[in-house]
């Protein structure tokens, strides 16, 4: 499965996931099972492969076959097999930096502040006080209207930092993007609130 189409599977299913009512830990605990039941079909497979590796013609007859699988999978629904471990390495990382963007939402939707401001870098916590913080998640409160829910996710790079975008739905005004920017030590180094 490529990268995109692996990451846009692991994020429907974090949206089917949310609608059921499940919390952030709980979704990340099924992604990381997700993950593992791939990664342990995988190593099934290679296993299969050493037991048969003593006969040549069996092992052709069996590699032709997931071959054969393998493509009509492909042609079916676009999926392919990753071929390295820093593939998957880059695509949980990833993963990481969106759940850990909907968790400071969530935070913030809780006026758990505190945690939210644990998150940011040295530069983040001279620029900005816990108290300008809640002040300023305050202000969008009293501009948008309470808010819902997490709509959706996406995540961008800029300049060497990781940016996060959370689509946040809100009682009165709607949509309003939380971009939040992680830096290096994948610490919150800015916090934004955009239109969508």
């Amino acid at each position: 499965m490529s990268k995109k189409s692996r990451i846009n599977k692991i994020k429907s299913k974090i949206q089917l996931w949310r609608e059921e009512g499940y919390n952030v830990d709980e979704i990340e605990k099924k992604v990381k099972t997700y993950e593992d039941h791939e990664l342990n079909q995988k190593k099934e497979v290679g296993e299969s492969v050493k037991y048969f590796s003593n006969n040549k013609k069996i092992l052709a007859a069996i590699i032709t076959i997931f071959i054969i699988a393998i493509l009509v999978i492909y042609w079916n629904s676009g999926m392919m097999v990753p071929n390295t471990n820093e593939t998957n390495e880059n695509q949980q990382e990833e993963l990481n930096l969106e759940f850990e963007a909907i968790r400071i939402v969530e935070n913030l939707s809780q006026n758990s502040y505190q945690e939210v401001y644990q998150k940011f870098n040295d530069e983040m916590k001279n620029a900005i006080s816990l108290n300008e913080l809640q002040t300023a998640w305050e202000s969008i409160i009293y501009q948008y209207g309470d808010y819902k829910e997490i709509k959706s996710t996406r995540k961008t790079e800029e300049y060497g930092y990781q940016i996060a975008y959370v689509t946040c739905d809100f009682e009165t005004l709607g949509h309003l993007d939380i971009r939040i920017v992680f830096d290096e030590n994948d610490m919150v180094a800015g916090l934004q609130f955009v239109p969508t």
